[in-house]
Formats: structure tokens, C-alpha cells, sequence
């Protein structure tokens, strides 16, 4: 009976020593956990900031295509109109110099006839 008594108390001892390692494991992994969930927290923190700027990026570069294209528009606009004002006046000027011509042939004809 003192054999089973030692035994026993041998074996509640190993029982308590064993439940304290098992509790100093949990509380290990706890706060192994609790340190990796604290880490992907500020990586998800991290890449959402560098996600908004990404967006705020691209929504500039979006809104300056955007006027790039509505300026490009408007120069096509004022060459094309240029262009035009151009060939009114080339004809214009090739009418004034019609106008020109016929005035010297008269000229040089009045000249004839005068002498």
C-alpha cells in the first residue's frame, strides 16, 4: 500500500507537472498567434494604404488621359479651322492677284494706245 501510495503520488505529480508544461504550450502558441495575426494585420494595414495610392494614382493618370484627350480634340479643332481660314485666303489672295493682272494688261494697253 505505501508503494501505491508513492506511486500514485509520483503519478499526480507528473499529472500537475504535465498539465503546467501543457498550459505554458498553449500560452506559447497564444501568443505565437496572437504575434503572427498582429504582423498579417499590418500587412493587410501596408498593402491597403499602398492599394488607395495605387488607385489615387490611377485615377489621376485616368482624369489626365482624360484632358489630354478633350486638349488634343480641340487643337484638331483650330488646325482644321485654320486650315480652312488658310485656303479662304490663298484664294483670296490669288483673286486679288487676278485682279492684279487684269489691272496691268489694262494698263499696259492704255499705255499702247496712248502712244
Amino acid at each position: 500500500a505505501v508503494v501505491s501510495t508513492q506511486s500514485t503520488g509520483a503519478l499526480e505529480e507528473l499529472r500537475q507537472h504535465l498539465e503546467g508544461e501543457l498550459e505554458k504550450l498553449r500560452r506559447e502558441d497564444v501568443e505565437g498567434l496572437k504575434r503572427e495575426v498582429l504582423e498579417k494585420d499590418q500587412l493587410i494595414e501596408e498593402l491597403t494604404l499602398e492599394g488607395e495610392k495605387l488607385a489615387q494614382s490611377s485615377f489621376n493618370s485616368n482624369n489626365n488621359v482624360k484632358k489630354l484627350r478633350q486638349k488634343e480634340k480641340e487643337d484638331e479643332k483650330v488646325i482644321r479651322d485654320q486650315g480652312n481660314r488658310i485656303g479662304l485666303l490663298t484664294k483670296e489672295i490669288d483673286t486679288h492677284k487676278n485682279t492684279i493682272k487684269e489691272l496691268k494688261g489694262k494698263l499696259s494697253e492704255g499705255e499702247k494706245s496712248t502712244t
